[in-house]
């Protein structure tokens, strides 16, 4: 065949591996490190039109890549970031109707610039993680950042195992740190429909 000479010639043969007649691409760089086969779970759309994952009954609950300290410590550090296997990065679409904003401000919610570093962080993890910000079981509500005296988490409803685009989290916290400001103070949550809501609070 003509392809798997042009290969050999250009030394890109290693990447085919012939099965019958047909060359199928051999991906040995992308190895899960847990070992995990296959895809981590399986997209979905909301009513409300957002896009989630999710995630598989057996996907690890101790996967590094559900592990947001540990994502943003790869990200400071300038290395790559956990990846869920066998899922593309998630597309944003604006939800209609949008997320509802519950300002929930007193004295000891937190001061509205950590609320405010909490949203960047997240925007951050919507860039390189590459942006699924993921409850996970037992409980149903997971904490995704910590910024000195704030912290945001995400509450999934139905269903619990789920992922949904960081874009969502970072937007509802600065709108949190920026919409909800009292006496320097900031905290509240906002809810997508039926599916999750997204939180700031005092760490």
């Amino acid at each position: 065949m003509l392809l798997p000479k042009i290969l050999s010639l250009l030394g890109l043969s290693a990447l085919l591996t012939a099965v019958g007649s047909v060359p199928v691409a051999v991906d040995n760089g992308n190895a899960d490190p847990m070992g995990y086969s296959g895809p981590a779970g399986t997209l979905h759309t909301s009513d409300t039109g957002i896009q989630y994952l999710l995630l598989n009954d057996d996907f690890p609950a101790d996967h590094p890549a559900l592990n947001m300290t540990y994502v943003a410590s790869e990200i400071a550090a300038g290395r790559p970031a956990p990846k869920l296997p066998g899922v593309p990065a998630p597309t944003f679409v604006a939800p209609q109707p949008p997320g509802v904003l519950h300002c929930e401000t007193t004295e000891g919610s937190p001061h509205w610039m950590d609320v405010w570093k909490v949203s960047q962080t997240l925007w951050h993890f919507a860039k390189y993680n590459p942006g699924w910000c993921c409850n996970n079981p037992p409980g149903p509500c997971k904490q995704l950042v910590v910024e000195q005296t704030a912290a945001s988490d995400i509450c999934a409803w139905t269903p619990k195992k789920m992922c949904i685009d960081c874009v969502y989290a970072a937007d509802a916290v600065f709108k949190i740190a920026t919409q909800c400001t009292l006496a320097s103070k900031a905290g509240g949550f906002v809810r997508y429909g039926g599916l999750a809501d997204i939180n700031a609070y005092h760490s």
